[in-house]
């Protein structure tokens, strides 16, 4: 997939569009195909890597905020199936083509 990948802390420079593996959907998520996303302070602090915001691994997709349909599912029972909700948290990498996210 197509994404925007963050190689180490610094300036903008360290930004680059390229290719990321495709995300699988683990036991309890959702492949969610990108159709917007948004760049927000936090991606800026990420990209600085300051304080909480400091990465050990590289590369990082920016990101937190994003739309899209469900492209896949693995849901852990068929209950869930009919009372499932996307539950985001952390450092989500949605500056992308797709993300694996826990769904509810």
């Amino acid at each position: 997939m197509k994404a925007v990948l963050l190689d180490k802390h610094g300036g903008p420079e360290m930004l680059r569009y390229g290719d990321a593996p495709d995300p699988v959907a683990g036991p309890g998520e959702v492949v969610v195909d990108i159709h917007a996303a948004s760049v927000n302070a936090a991606d800026y602090k990420v990209r600085l890597g300051n304080g909480r915001y400091r990465l050990t691994q590289f590369p990082h997709i920016l990101g937190r905020d994003f739309s899209g349909i469900v492209s896949a599912v693995k849901l852990v029972s068929a209950s869930a199936a009919a009372s499932s909700w996307l539950r985001p948290s952390g450092f989500l990498a949605t500056i992308a083509a797709l993300i694996a996210i826990f769904s509810a």
